[in-house]
């Protein structure tokens, strides 16, 4: 048995420990009592803001304190088309597979270290297809 102290439970939070615990087999108990939780003696989590020693110490995430589900506005479905943000030109619309011509592709390759307190990173890109061009001129050009 797990004891998991956390001010408040909300419904994501609820999803997460069952993903975590329950749905591995793993018996849990969530414990909203600070005092009532340091007195156990089993393996205990501590999902709040205060630092508790001997015990594990998981940093609170705010969107799983939430209990609200906001829409998306980003993509819309009108009469067999997708817009954008509301964009209803046929230019600026993707038209199906014929819409791919106007994809800009590119390759490279890179280097990265990861060092204690950042990452140093190399990279080189080249354009492979620039629909922008005339179609005699679009592939490997401008190296």
């Amino acid at each position: 048995m797990i004891t998991v102290y956390t001010p408040y439970l909300t419904d994501r939070l609820s999803y997460v420990l069952d993903f975590c615990f329950e749905d591995k087999g793993v018996d849990y108990q969530v414990i909203h009592n600070k005092e009532e939780w340091e007195k156990l003696s089993i393996q205990s989590i501590n999902y709040s803001n205060d630092l508790v020693s001997a015990v594990l110490n998981w940093s609170p995430q705010g969107i799983l304190f939430e209990s609200d589900i906001y829409p998306s506005k980003s993509l819309e479905f009108d009469e067999g088309d997708y817009k954008l943000d509301g964009v209803n030109d046929p230019e600026r619309s993707f038209q199906g597979v014929s819409s791919l011509q106007q994809i800009a592709i590119g390759n490279g390759f890179g280097i990265r270290y990861d060092f204690t307190y950042f990452v140093f990173r190399l990279d080189v890109g080249f354009k492979t297809y620039n629909p922008s061009l005339e179609n005699s001129k679009r592939w490997f050009r401008d190296y």
